[in-house]
């Protein structure tokens, strides 16, 4: 623990040189012509806020939520997000960890819309600075009304809804609802697909993704099944 000493003629004192994340504690001697008196009793150590944390990696992205870490700081006892309001062009705080998670989602975002996000950690000395930033963009929404159907043994018909701005679609199957779904065609320009190449007595899982921009696909819908 390192110590210093320093002069005050006031009764009070004002100690300019601290560290974040750091804590002080303090005691007091009263000094006159015929020297140095003893020492106070000390005080309560007091902590300084936090070191600024930085920004490590978005986890996760859907059409409507974004989940993102950052580094711990050790002597954090939870953290505080921030968004960038594009109305008022200032950081506005957003939600705050209950614990010193170093992890944050929130899932009411809109489709397709680039967001940034800062973050701050708390102790009881205070909030640190605000951090770097990092930014995400939700995914395009996905197709709604995907539903499938047998057509005389020797067909899967597969519809949805029509979606606002895409430019095509991308069909996928799979032979179980965990998958893993693969692309039986990609940048398909109608709301119905025809798969004719099946095995009789199978169960497909068919999901639907549109492409916005012609290259950029949202995300992949809820799943619908036929029997071949």
């Amino acid at each position: 623990m390192s110590k210093f000493r320093q002069f005050s003629k006031n009764l009070e004192f004002t100690d300019p040189n601290l560290e974040e994340g750091k804590s002080y504690s303090y005691k007091v001697s009263g000094v006159s012509t015929k020297g140095e008196g003893p020492f106070s009793t000390e005080t309560n150590r007091l902590l300084t806020a936090p070191l600024t944390p930085s920004f490590n990696s978005i986890l996760n992205m859907s059409s409507k939520g974004i989940w993102f870490k950052w580094g711990k700081v050790d002597t954090a006892t939870h953290y505080v997000i921030y968004y960038l309001d594009s109305k008022t062009g200032s950081y506005s705080k957003i939600g705050t960890t209950t614990s010193p998670w170093t992890h944050f989602s929130i899932w009411t975002l809109n489709p397709d819309t680039a967001y940034f996000f800062k973050v701050t950690a708390v102790n009881s000395g205070g909030e640190s600075g605000l951090s770097n930033s990092i930014s995400g963009r939700t995914l395009p929404p996905p197709p709604t009304g995907v539903k499938a159907k047998t057509f005389n043994n020797i067909a899967s018909i597969i519809e949805w809804n029509l979606l606002k701005d895409a430019t095509s679609y991308n069909i996928y199957r799979a032979l179980s609802l965990s998958g893993p779904y693969e692309i039986i065609e990609q940048k398909w320009g109608w709301t119905i697909y025809a798969d004719t190449n099946l095995e009789k007595g199978t169960v497909y899982y068919y999901k639907i993704s549109a492409v916005f921009r012609n290259t950029v696909e949202g995300e992949i819908s809820t799943f619908a099944t036929a029997r071949n």
